[in-house]
C-alpha cells in the first residue's frame, strides 16, 4: 500500500511539473507547411441527434489531371450512445483531392472536374475571393449560382496550443462561406465551401455528399505540429481519439525502435528494442513527399544511407513483419 501512494505521489509530481513546463514554455511562430505528414481535420457536423464528424486523413501525393495532388481519405465518425464512446464507428466515403500553388488551396471538384480554389494563406484586408461548390444545392432557387464573391473581413494573430497562427475572416452574408482561414491549416468552419446558412440565402439545400452542414473544426494534427486545439474547443476531442490519434500513415510512435544518431550526417541506425522484425521502412519530407522506402532488410539493420537527403527535418515510417508500424522523426544536417 505504501509503495502504491508513493508511486501515485511520484506520477503526480510529474504531472504537475510537466504543466508547469507547457505553461512557462515561449510561444513560437508557426511555419509548419501546410498538409505534411500525418495531416488530419475532424469537422463536427450539426445534428439534432447523434453526434457526427467527418475526418479528412492526407494519405499520399498523387497526379491528377496533370496536377500534383494531396490526396486525402473522407471518414464518417458517429457515436450512437449515450457516452461520447459508446458505438463509435468510423467508415470511409470517399477521397479528396486538393492542390497548393503560391499559398493557395485548390480543391479538386468531383463534379465539374475542376480544381477550383478554397483559400489563401497571405490575403490582405478587403481582399476579394470567388469560391464555389458544385456538390451543394439550393432547392428553392434552381437560378441558384455556382459560385460568389467572399470578402476578407479582418486578419488577427492569436496563439493556440503555445504556436502563434496568423487568421483571417470571411464575409458571412454572402451565397457561400468559408468562415476563419487558419493560415496553412486551413478553413475552421467548413473543410470546403458551403451554402451560407445567414436568414434568406436558401430556405433549404442539399449535398450529394457529407449530407449536413458544419459546426466548427475540433481537432487538427500532423507528424511536426502534434495535436493543436483551436478556439478552446475540447470537449470532442477526447471522444474522437481512437479515430484521430491513429495516424494516418497506420503508424505511432512508440518505444519499439531506438534511431542514432539524430540529427543523422550520412548513416541513421534503427535499432530494434522489443526484437520487432522490421518489414520496410519509408521516409517523408515535411511536404508530405516520400524520399526514401526499402524492404531490404540487410541494408536496414546495417544502417541507411541519408547523405542524398537535403538538410531538414524527416518523419520516418517503421513497418514491422507482425502488421503493426511505428512513426518518428529524425534530422538531417
Amino acid at each position: 500500500m505504501k509503495y502504491m501512494l508513493k508511486r501515485a505521489v511520484l506520477l503526480l509530481l510529474v504531472y504537475f511539473l510537466l504543466v508547469i513546463l507547457k505553461l512557462n514554455a515561449q510561444p513560437v511562430i508557426d511555419n509548419a507547411p501546410w498538409c505534411p505528414p500525418g495531416a488530419t481535420w475532424i469537422y463536427k457536423q450539426n445534428s439534432q441527434t447523434y453526434d457526427y464528424y467527418i475526418k479528412l486523413a492526407y494519405e499520399k501525393d498523387t497526379v491528377l489531371n496533370n496536377v500534383n495532388t494531396k490526396k486525402l481519405i473522407a471518414s464518417s465518425i458517429s457515436f450512437m450512445g449515450i457516452e461520447k464512446w459508446q458505438g463509435r464507428s468510423e467508415n470511409i466515403i470517399g477521397y479528396e483531392f486538393l492542390a497548393e500553388s503560391n499559398d493557395s488551396i485548390f480543391w479538386y471538384d468531383k463534379i465539374s472536374h475542376n480544381f477550383n480554389f478554397i483559400y489563401s494563406f497571405n490575403p490582405h484586408l478587403g481582399d476579394t475571393i470567388i469560391v464555389g461548390n458544385s456538390r451543394a444545392r439550393c432547392l428553392s432557387d434552381s437560378s441558384f449560382p455556382l459560385f460568389d464573391t467572399l470578402l476578407v473581413t479582418s486578419l488577427s494573430i492569436d496563439t493556440f496550443d503555445n504556436r502563434i497562427f496568423n487568421y483571417y475572416n470571411t464575409s458571412w452574408d454572402r451565397r457561400f462561406y468559408l468562415g476563419t482561414i487558419i493560415s496553412n491549416i486551413g478553413s475552421f468552419s467548413c473543410p470546403f465551401p458551403e451554402i451560407s446558412l445567414y436568414p434568406n440565402i436558401c430556405a433549404g439545400f442539399t449535398q450529394t455528399e457529407y449530407s449536413s452542414t458544419y459546426a466548427n473544426l475540433v481537432c487538427y494534427q500532423d507528424f511536426i505540429r502534434g495535436n493543436i486545439q483551436f478556439f478552446n474547443y475540447i470537449n470532442d476531442c477526447h471522444a474522437i481519439r481512437t479515430g484521430v490519434y491513429e495516424l494516418p500513415l497506420q503508424g505511432k510512435k512508440d518505444n519499439a525502435y531506438l534511431l542514432y544518431p539524430n540529427p543523422a550526417n550520412s548513416m541513421l541506425n534503427i535499432v530494434s528494442i522489443g526484437n520487432k522484425q522490421i518489414q520496410q521502412i519509408s521516409i517523408y519530407n515535411t511536404s508530405g513527399s516520400l524520399m526514401f522506402e526499402s524492404n531490404d532488410i540487410d541494408k536496414i539493420n546495417s544502417g541507411i544511407d541519408v547523405t542524398h537527403l537535403s538538410n531538414g527535418l524527416y518523419v520516418i515510417k517503421i513497418a514491422a513483419k507482425d502488421g503493426n508500424s511505428s512513426v518518428y522523426k529524425f534530422q538531417k544536417k
